[in-house]
């Protein structure tokens, strides 16, 4: 049953892989001019539309965003998720395993990112089956990272002091870097200042509706010896080195766009996430050294 599980799991992450190639693929390289119409919100605000590739009827604003995220994927996460996949399906252990269940979450954070924060366009379809495959492989994951007394060794190793202060410290620059926004267009009864077209910030609601708590609920997991905490600080801590990498990809194709930031904001929305990406990466490893062991199947 065990390896019938993991069976199914590889598969997935196969077809995970199979989804974001694609999607990342034609939203990075397919860049040909569209004829489009700049639109107006409910809130009497003007749009200008993109105008190139997949990403032609989005806002010109958040479409270089939607790029830097597929070359991100296509140069750094995908790369490594299919050298953890190849090793995992040689000869697994527990920090394969953990560290490829984790990568499966990166991969839902970007398909409900672009399922929820794109314009519909031609694939849709894509984003929705990815949403899918990377939910059910994580679900499988899950499991397939087993129990025992290994993840008191995780633990334990893990209930530092420092690793206290990064999840605070994270939790706390996830809503300092987005409330901001929303108390501004709540203030003035207004849509949020780079709404465009869209209903709303899907990175705010992941950010501080899921991410942030759950930083703070692995502070009492770690105090309580909690297995759970194990599963979800390697899902934190790679998600966060990722967008640590992502963020400065992001804004250099915003920058090629001509859209350039006040270095004020360009210190506490982009520095920030690459000094905790940094942390993030010394804590992974630190976890996943703890957690080597060879897998009984």
């Amino acid at each position: 049953m065990v390896a019938r599980n993991m069976e199914s799991f590889h598969i997935l992450v196969i077809f995970v892989l199979i989804l974001t190639i694609t999607t990342a693929a034609v939203g990075l390289f397919v860049h040909t001019p569209h004829p489009v119409t700049n639109a107006t919100n409910s809130y009497g605000q003007g749009m200008v539309a993109y105008g190139y590739g997949i990403y032609a009827h989005d806002d010109a604003f958040k479409a270089p965003i939607f790029r830097g995220t597929d070359l991100t994927m296509l140069v750094l996460v995908i790369p490594t998720t299919i050298m953890v996949l190849v090793n995992d399906m040689k000869k697994t252990s527990n920090s394969r395993r953990l560290f490829l269940t984790s990568l499966m979450g990166v991969f839902l954070y970007y398909a409900i990112s672009m399922s929820f924060g794109v314009i519909a366009n031609a694939m849709l379809l894509v984003y929705i089956a990815l949403v899918s495959a990377s939910f059910f492989a994580l679900i499988l994951g899950i499991p397939s990272v087993g129990d025992g007394t290994w993840k008191d060794t995780v633990t334990a190793t893990m209930d530092r002091k420092g690793t206290r202060i990064f999840l605070v410290l994270s939790s706390i620059a996830l809503v300092v870097a987005w409330l901001p926004d929303i108390v501004a267009a709540l203030i003035s009864r207004g849509p949020l200042a780079t709404l465009g077209v869209y209903t709303t910030e899907i990175t705010y609601v992941l950010d501080m509706a899921i991410i942030a708590p759950a930083c703070l609920m692995c502070l009492n997991g770690l105090s309580n010896r909690k297995h759970y905490v194990v599963m979800v600080l390697s899902l934190l801590f790679t998600l966060c080195v990722t967008i640590g990498i992502m963020v400065p990809i992001q804004s250099v194709f915003q920058y090629l766009d001509g859209i350039v930031f006040p270095l004020p904001v360009m210190l506490t929305k982009v520095l920030s996430f690459c000094v905790l990406a940094f942390f993030a990466a010394f804590f992974e490893v630190r976890l996943l050294k703890a957690a080597e062991k060879r897998i009984s199947m």
